[in-house]
């Protein structure tokens, strides 16, 4: 499996073509463990307390998803094309775990620009020391992109947040956090495509060697269990 950036973005077919050819199971086992390792490490560089049972969790349902979604993509791939399929299912599940990477790089992606700035990441440790959940969280970010310093302290005063005059950033700050914020939405936004649309689309072309009307067809229809799964279980953390 070679995993060269450039053709997996530019040429998803040809990549995926590849790894059919000559599947790496020990390199996808790896691939789709990546997002949970870094679950695991953006936590601890962000200052909180590794949640074991959370990274199992998470690991785990990482890994249900991606024999899902390789067992429904054979399935579909079956009905297509017959007995021609039979023994691509490790293929298959090798070609899958790619989303992985790109579900990776949309985190690592979120992560640099969410803590792009010091006195963000400073504002962010102070937030994430209070007793707030994961909505108040959503709430302040929002404030951030937004440059609403008022609404910001307000927040912050009526639920207990402890920030010092200090520790708020200043318009500099804000203008390059959001800045950065919107090429992160951008790259996301392309990642999410990928992942959603353009590796469970390639991978049933690339299997059956269909025509794209036909494969997309196929995809409309395995996309019924592939899509909320990939929301459900990868994407919700």
């Amino acid at each position: 499996m070679n995993l060269n950036p450039i053709v997996m973005l530019r040429h998803p077919i040809r990549f995926i073509g590849a790894i059919l050819e000559k599947p790496n199971f020990k390199k996808a086992f790896f691939i789709v463990l990546l997002p949970t390792a870094l679950y695991a490490l953006f936590n601890l560089l962000s200052g909180l307390a590794i949640d074991v049972f959370e990274t199992i969790k998470y690991g785990a349902t990482s890994y249900l998803a991606w024999i899902i979604i390789a067992v429904i993509i054979y399935f579909v791939a079956f009905l297509a094309k017959g007995k021609e399929i039979r023994g691509k299912f490790l293929p298959i599940l090798c070609a899958i775990s790619i989303i992985w990477l790109l579900v990776a790089l949309l985190m690592l992606v979120t992560f640099v620009a969410v803590y792009s700035s010091p006195k963000i990441f400073a504002l962010m440790m102070a937030i994430r020391k209070s007793p707030i959940g994961t909505n108040e969280v959503a709430q302040i970010y929002s404030l951030l992109s937004n440059k609403n310093m008022e609404g910001l302290k307000e927040y912050a005063s009526a639920h207990g947040i402890n920030l010092e005059l200090s520790d708020l950033p200043a318009e500099a700050d804000l203008n390059a956090f959001y800045n950065t914020m919107l090429i992160a939405e951008a790259i996301s936004l392309l990642l999410l495509f990928y992942i959603i649309f353009v590796y469970p689309l390639s991978t049933i072309k690339a299997v059956t060697k269909l025509g794209y009307a036909q494969s997309f067809v196929w995809y409309l229809i395995s996309s019924l269990i592939i899509v909320p799964c990939l929301f459900v279980l990868v994407l919700h953390a």
